[in-house]
């Protein structure tokens, strides 16, 4: 899915790159793995884990 490349490819790229990043339904309604969203804590959840995968 494009917009789901779009959309989390820069996010993935912050968080490698240690900067700083935001979420929330007003960016994207796709997570990750291209499934939608279904609020604001889905994707919150979903960026934390990717921080977590990447900084402990």
């Amino acid at each position: 899915m494009k917009l789901k490349a779009c959309i989390n490819g820069p996010r993935r790229l912050a968080v490698e790159l240690g900067l700083a990043t935001r979420i929330g339904l007003e960016d994207t309604l796709i997570l990750p793995d291209g499934t939608p969203a279904a609020g604001n804590a889905e994707l919150v959840a979903a960026a934390s884990a990717l921080v977590n995968e990447r900084h402990g």
